[in-house]
């Protein structure tokens, strides 16, 4: 896994920079500094826009493609639209969530160890269902979310979660064991037979990048991301970072447009509404 260097979200560099749109390629605008390339749209695909002066880094996994830091991501995926980011699903510092990892960890004096200890415990005793299904009733208002996005407090509580909720968790708690640049909450590309969107945990360790699935009790706790070619990172995010793929798209049920979209979880008007 190569070296991420430290970034959360974009910061203009020159006083003036230049947008562009990388899917038609073929629109670009001067911009002052004020001006954040990522939350513009293209007036020709609507596609979102880049910024010509961003430099590539190098980053999780050793995944094709260029890996950007990018905007943390505006998501809606609770009750009434309510927005928030993406970097809000994990939760190191949540009480409920150092005392699951103390919990866990306890007597444990080898770091693997203790990894495996977290992950066998979010994929064993989370059960897992493709979409949570929830419903708010607030003094006589109510909403219903059918592919409801829980924080991990919650996911502890309710023991049920979706493969992003159950990988919310894991890198939450293992934010507890690892510093930032180290554990990722990974969306992505399962390609399993029929291919589709997935998340995952990806840690960079001693012994190289390592996948945790969180959806089967029976895998192994980690494997290694050169032996699981089947998995096809697009975004890496914790509490403190985000990520993205260039050029790379996540499939439904987590259908994305490159960098900022999240598919049917994304509130554009929310968007709209934090340029400034």
């Amino acid at each position: 896994m190569a070296q991420i260097t430290e970034a959360h979200t974009f910061m203009p560099g020159p006083p003036l920079h230049t947008c562009y749109c990388p899917s038609c390629n073929n629109y670009s605008i001067e911009a002052g500094p004020s001006l954040v390339c990522s939350l513009q749209q293209c007036p020709q695909c609507r596609a979102i826009l880049r910024d010509r002066n961003e430099t590539p880094i190098s980053g999780p996994g050793g995944s094709p493609g260029t890996l950007v830091a990018i905007n943390d991501q505006p998501v809606a995926a609770s009750f009434f639209g309510q927005g928030g980011w993406l970097t809000d699903f994990v939760t190191p510092k949540a009480s409920d969530v150092q005392d699951l990892y103390k919990y866990l960890t306890k007597g444990l004096t080898n770091s693997i160890d203790r990894i495996t200890a977290c992950g066998k415990w979010v994929a064993n005793q989370v059960r897992y269902v493709q979409f949570v299904k929830g419903k708010i009733w607030i003094e006589g208002k109510s909403s219903v979310q059918t592919d409801l996005w829980t924080y991990p407090s919650m996911t502890i509580k309710t023991r049920v979660g979706n493969c992003a909720v159950k990988s919310f968790l894991l890198t939450s708690l293992l934010r507890n064991e690892l510093p930032a640049n180290e554990v990722y909450c990974t969306l992505g590309n399962l390609y399993n037979g029929k291919p589709g969107g997935h998340a995952w945990v990806a840690l960079k360790l001693q012994e190289g990048e390592q996948i945790m699935e969180t959806t089967v009790p029976s895998a192994p706790a980690m494997v290694s991301a050169a032996k699981a070619t089947r998995y096809e990172s697009v975004h890496y995010f914790n509490d403190q970072e985000v990520y993205a793929v260039e050029g790379k798209t996540q499939l439904v049920p987590m259908a994305a447009v490159y960098s900022t979209w999240l598919g049917e979880y994304l509130n554009w008007l929310y968007i709209q509404d934090h340029r400034t």
